[in-house]
């Protein structure tokens, strides 16, 4: 369990370092990344899901909530686990504790059940189509 944990934690805050040290390089730059990040859009022509998210966390870190939502409303949740997850990681270091690797789990056990799985694929689905018909 100690080995799973710690390689969850090194997991999460690479991705965190990762996606923080992104955002420095593109911080300010949303005009001007519209269709250079997205290998899938730039590759096929359609957005991807995700599509916006860097511009939108971006918004979000200037206090555009509004601006970030139409974007695309996962820059709300990333940007909460891009600042909630290394918080609450160090809290559990500090601690000697594993509170955010059994939430992690339960969280995994949730979200694989039929009915859950299902809806947020739907909601993937929609942020698609709103991507899409955005022309993001």
């Amino acid at each position: 369990m100690i080995a799973t944990r710690n390689r969850l934690y090194a997991f999460i805050l690479a991705v965190c370092a990762a996606g923080w040290a992104w955002l420095v390089l593109h911080l300010g730059k949303s005009s001007e990344l519209h269709m250079q990040l997205c290998w899938i859009k730039a590759t096929t022509g359609i957005p991807c899901p995700a599509c916006g998210t860097t511009r939108a966390v971006d918004a979000l870190m200037h206090g555009h909530f509004w601006e970030a939502m139409q974007i695309n409303p996962f820059g709300f949740p990333v940007l909460l686990l891009m600042v909630g997850s290394p918080v609450w990681i160090a809290f559990d270091l500090l601690r000697k504790s594993d509170s955010f690797f059994r939430t992690f789990r339960r969280t995994e056990q949730v979200i694989s059940t039929r009915g859950i799985a299902i809806a947020l694929i739907a909601l993937v689905v929609a942020n698609w189509i709103w991507n899409y018909y955005k022309g993001y």
